[in-house]
């Protein structure tokens, strides 16, 4: 059995992967939206707070919004 120090070390690992693979994912649409001469990106859904608090320290605007039962998020710089 593992400890509860080694268990809580995996479960911060695991959220950072995530929040990486979400940096990683946002930051080829940015990339993608820049070489179509775009100044915003759309997310569908909502994204991590750790990765929202990241991209607004980096210039980032971030808008969460929706219709109908929808939610997104915009990325505009």
């Amino acid at each position: 059995m593992i400890s509860a120090k080694e268990s809580r070390k995996k479960v911060e690992e695991n959220l950072k992967n995530g929040l990486t693979e979400e940096l990683q994912k946002v930051e080829k649409l940015i990339n993608k939206a820049i070489a179509e001469g775009q100044l915003q990106v759309f997310v569908d859904g909502t994204l991590k707070t750790e990765t929202e608090n990241q991209l607004k320290e980096l210039g980032y605007k971030i808008k969460v919004g929706g219709r109908y039962n929808e939610i997104d998020t915009v990325i505009k710089w």
